[in-house]
């Protein structure tokens, strides 16, 4: 189930026909939001720019997850669809966002996100490790020894999350294809 196209011009995301059949997602299209420039809300300026949040927030291999705190990805994103600073999300898009992450869910995608993680993880240390060693000296062995190990982890790690990244790829494509590799349209329903 595709639920967002990438709009040729803007390059944000926009809602497909699929969508409007989920009702979280209808209801927000339905929604009317008064801003600037669409005094009346007629136009669903806010609603593009919502749906586009909850796209940001919501695809498995979405750029802003490898913002460490939920307040800068939350500011990123804001900043990249013209969300004002004090918007916040509703109950409406929250819902939104847990329905696309379950459209999207296949066995892959936790062993890629905890993969992802990991990385962070790896990378938090490093940082922290610099500090320490070159404070420390040399006479810290075994934090040299440690250093070492993790910075010899680091590019089979990130071998096994380009293969893990690979297989979600492919299931990713599974679930929007039918039987014998036919594209589903967008009034028919997964298997």
């Amino acid at each position: 189930m595709k639920l967002f196209e990438i709009d040729q011009e803007t390059k944000l995301p926009k809602a497909s026909a699929e969508a409007r059949m989920i009702k979280s997602f209808n209801d927000l299209l339905k929604r009317l939001n008064k801003v600037e420039g669409d005094s009346d809300g007629r136009r669903k300026l806010r609603n593009e720019q919502e749906l586009a949040y909850v796209y940001y927030q919501g695809v498995y291999d979405s750029r802003f997850k490898l913002i460490r705190t939920e307040e800068d990805r939350n500011k990123a994103i804001k900043t990249l669809i013209g969300l004002p600073d004090d918007w916040q999300p509703d109950q409406l898009v929250k819902k939104c966002i847990e329905d696309f992450k379950e459209t999207q869910f296949t066995e892959s995608l936790p062993l890629v996100e905890n993969i992802q993680k990991s990385i962070l993880s790896l990378n938090n240390f490093i940082v922290t490790a610099q500090g320490h060693l070159s404070t420390a000296g040399l006479e810290s062995g075994r934090a040299v020894t440690e250093f070492l190990d993790i910075l010899d982890r680091i590019p089979k790690t990130i071998d096994n999350l380009n293969k893990a990244k690979e297989t979600l790829r492919k299931e990713q494509d599974a679930l929007a294809k039918g039987r014998k590799g036919r594209a589903l349209n967008k009034f028919e329903e997964d298997d």
